[in-house]
């Protein structure tokens, strides 16, 4: 079975978490900053993103929609990176419902607030959460954990 994992990332933490999942799954990665892929020569198809101001990175909302219909055609699974905790509301805002209804496997991988990585406003928005309660709350770092989850129920389905 052939794999593919597309992704689109702001700051690497997606990037990081799509390479690690592909190591797991065996699967070819594409980075959608490099264009898009075309998804007929798999039979599964992961489509992961970042989510920032509760939105899923645009190339990976464009990805889904101009592809979904190919998509509901073989197995297909998503993945968002973002520190808040997962919850239905984060995914129904990321992928919306017709997009989670027939994938395979969706979870959150967690996510990174590395300052260093944040430019302009984005680096003031992130100093300013950090000193917030929901700063306080959110996971912080990648979810190894949830990551092998996700390659085993993607590898067993």
């Amino acid at each position: 079975m052939k794999t593919l994992i597309v992704y689109a990332s702001k700051t690497g933490t997606t990037k990081k978490a799509a390479g690690l999942l592909a190591e797991k799954v065996g699967a070819d990665l594409f980075d959608l900053s490099d264009g898009t892929p075309d998804p007929a020569a798999y039979d599964t198809v992961v489509v992961g993103g970042s989510i920032r101001v509760g939105a899923l990175h645009k190339s990976a909302k464009s990805f889904l929609t101009d592809h979904l219909d190919a998509l509901k055609a073989k197995r297909y699974a998503l993945f968002v990176c973002c520190c808040s905790p997962p919850d239905d509301e984060l995914f129904q805002n990321a992928f919306g419902d017709d997009a989670l209804a027939d994938a395979v496997v969706v979870a959150s991988f967690g996510g990174e607030m590395d300052i260093e990585k944040q430019k302009g406003a984005d680096k003031l928005i992130v100093k300013m959460i950090q000193k917030t309660e929901m700063g306080k709350n959110m996971r912080i770092g990648l979810d190894q954990a949830a990551i092998e989850k996700f390659a085993v129920a993607l590898s067993a389905k």
